[in-house]
Formats: C-alpha cells, structure tokens, sequence
C-alpha cells in the first residue's frame, strides 16, 4: 500500500535509504499525534498546529507540561511516541525506551 503525504501529494517512502536529507526534515516520514503521516520538511511549512488531514489540535506550547514532572519549561517531544518530557538533570532516560 502507498501512502501519500497531504500537504505535497507526493508518495511516502519508507525505506529509510531513500530519504533526501537536504533541507530541513528532507523526505523522512514524520506521523503526528493524531495519526497521519507526512513529509517532515512538509510538515514544517505548514503554518499552523492542526493536522492539515483532519485538523487534530496538537498540543500548544502555552498548554503544555511534562509528563513525568509537570514543568512547563524546556520541553522536548518524542517524534516517535508524543511523550512530553523536560530538560532536567534527573531525566528519565525517555529515549532509551525505544531504542
């Protein structure tokens, strides 16, 4: 099955020996919260926080906290699993779950 990305109607590819890393994202697959996937660089000109397929409100800056520790400073999303951590010295070591 093929996927296409909604913002450039391009094809997905998910061999990873494929992607074009020269500008931002290049054509790295990125899924968002929601569920839909795209072209991160396509993603990244979208200016606005909604999924453009079926306009998901991804989290707002303003609104969001840490997951493990309710800070609302420094925060740092996981690109593979929405997880919303912070930039402390007791880190959890999210990153380490998925690899």
């Amino acid at each position: 099955e093929k996927f296409f990305c909604a913002v450039c109607l391009e094809s997905i590819d998910s061999n990873p020996g494929n992607y074009q890393l020269t500008e931002l994202g290049g054509g790295v697959p990125l899924t968002i919260l929601c569920g839909h996937t795209f072209h991160a660089r396509c993603l990244s000109r979208w200016c606005d926080a909604t999924c453009p397929v079926c306009r998901f409100q991804q989290h707002p800056y303003q609104t969001s906290s840490c997951d493990v520790c309710g800070h609302s400073e420094g925060l740092l999303i996981c690109l593979v699993c929405g997880f919303i951590g912070c930039i402390t010295e007791e880190g959890d070591g999210h990153a380490q779950l998925h690899f």
